[in-house]
């Protein structure tokens, strides 16, 4: 890949060249792309690189008839351009004109230039564009390409790790690769070379590409040699799993540093689960790692991230307009910065804070809504009935949150209220399969509705509501939990409810 380094300078070379020897090399790119590279030109936006010939085009759009196209690689951007035939000795008018004609081939907007002639500031003027390097714009170019960028591993190539965890990384100017165990999955991202994101609010697109796709089968160990972070995003009920299979390979890499560990999951307690498994499976050497050099912080996820429509490229992850990522800041090793995360403390009061109220609300509207005969969450979260019912019983957690943790009334009301709101948002099309899925673990001792309710007991709470959704969540297709709940009321309201427009 153009980033990556091919060999060291030999003291040959450095005689030769003057540079240091053992100076690393990386295998570089064309002078038309570094260029690029040394505008920093985002997508949307036409540059022109005006040297002895020169070029306009566009980072990021698919092949356009009549223009060259270059495809994604590695870090660099696809690109779809064309060139002048008016030579360097050319009229300005006339290379201008010609500028100009090409530009009409691209959507109107902004015109970024660099290089030599762009030194020249009436010709900037002449073509209405914004200067941005000169003469030294392919230089700058591969000194950008050159630097060393921090790289993150995301297990988990679902719609949370690419919709995301992966434009958070991208968007700080991180590089990351992406494992999977979904061979399909793997082999599609491969293919088509990465994937758009579509915001469900301002409708903004933006493309997002991983510096490699790997299956689960695959080296793990050199996977995670380059490894500055690594994060999870696979679905709590194969956490156990990986961190058995990962333990090796982890371990290697804590050879070489400190490294953290964040684990984007729907789990009542991940990071302990996963210290705990690596723990087991681990040599006295092996253990002495993880304990000294490996953090482990839970993340909430607050953000919606859902299937493409029929009208979307399959690999299109639909997002909510949410930008930030609260994740535990007190068990970290190593001081990186990503814009959107946010490390902050006493997180195990926070985790439990979104399972009992966002997740605990989402349970109830979605086993109600399933019951009721709804395809979409939003449908069923406006349903009159549907919606009083799962606020109350947010609630009802709500209260026992307060009592149990000292969360503020009012500040915990308005997150309960923010979470409903959240599910009624009908710009997120959120099918009540996807959320209703897995029911066993979601009925699980610790998870989003027992808890709540063993949180209330132990207050000696009202918890009426979240045994009406316990009821319900009884009904999905293969559910069932460990233990029992008197639940004799709490059939007879929701059958109440399911018939009537009020229960």
């Amino acid at each position: 890949l153009p980033e990556e380094v091919i060999g060291l300078v030999s003291k040959q070379g450095s005689e030769f060249s003057g540079i240091p020897e053992g100076v690393e090399v990386i295998c570089g790119c064309d002078d038309l792309t570094a260029g690029v590279l040394g505008l920093s030109v985002p997508e949307g936006v036409t540059f022109n690189l005006a040297n002895t010939s020169e070029h306009v085009g566009m980072v990021g759009v698919e092949p356009v008839q009549g223009l060259s196209w270059l495809p994604p690689l590695g870090t660099l951007p696809s690109l779809s351009y064309s060139v002048t035939s008016a030579g360097f000795d050319s009229a300005q008018d006339i290379r201008d004109a010609e500028v100009n004609t090409l530009r009409q081939k691209f959507p109107e907007g902004k015109l970024w230039i660099g290089g030599g002639l762009a030194m020249d500031s009436s010709l900037v003027k002449r073509r209405n564009s914004i200067f941005k390097a000169g003469s030294e714009v392919s230089a700058l170019g591969i000194a950008k390409l050159a630097q060393r960028s921090p790289h993150a591993v995301i297990f988990g190539a679902g719609k949370v790790g690419r919709g995301f965890l992966a434009q958070l990384l991208s968007r700080a100017g991180w590089t990351f690769a992406l494992v999977d165990a979904h061979l399909e999955s793997v082999k599609a991202l491969r293919q088509n070379g990465g994937w758009r994101t579509f915001n469900l609010s301002t409708e903004e697109t933006e493309w997002i590409q991983a510096e490699g796709v790997f299956h689960t089968s695959e080296n793990l160990e050199s996977i995670l040699a380059r490894a500055d972070l690594i994060l999870t995003s696979m679905g709590a009920t194969h956490l156990l799993n990986w961190a058995e299979e990962i333990c090796v390979p982890l371990c290697k890499r804590l050879e070489d540093g400190m490294l953290d560990l964040i684990l984007a999951e729907n789990h009542p307690r991940p990071a302990f689960a996963v210290r705990e498994a690596l723990m087991q499976n681990s040599t006295e050497k092996q253990a002495k790692l993880i304990v000294e050099k490996l953090g482990i912080a839970q993340a909430q996820v607050l953000r919606s991230c859902i299937e493409p429509l029929n009208t979307q490229h399959p690999l299109t992850v639909q997002i909510q307009d949410h930008w930030t990522l609260p994740l535990d800041g007190d068990v970290l090793k190593t001081d990186f910065t990503i814009q959107g995360f946010e490390k902050m403390p006493d997180f195990e009061r926070e985790l439990t804070r979104k399972l009992f109220t966002y997740n605990c609300v989402n349970a109830m509207v979605c086993y109600l809504g399933y019951l009721a005969g709804y395809e979409w969450l939003a449908d069923a979260a406006n349903d009159a009935r549907i919606s009083a019912i799962a606020l109350q019983a947010g609630q009802e957690s709500s209260a026992a949150l307060v009592a149990a943790y000292g969360f503020e009334p009012a500040e915990q009301r308005e997150w309960c209220e923010r979470a409903l709101a959240k599910y009624q948002d009908k710009t997120i099309r959120d099918p009540i399969e996807r959320n209703a899925r897995d029911p066993i673990r979601k009925l699980g001792r610790f998870e989003r509705l027992l808890g709540p309710i063993h949180l209330c007991q132990e207050y000696d709470l009202p918890h009426e509501s979240l045994l009406i959704g316990v009821a319900a969540a009884l009904q999905y297709p293969g559910a069932k939990m460990d233990g029992s709940l008197p639940l004799g009321e709490a059939n007879a309201k929701l059958e109440s409810l399911l018939a009537s427009e009020s229960i």
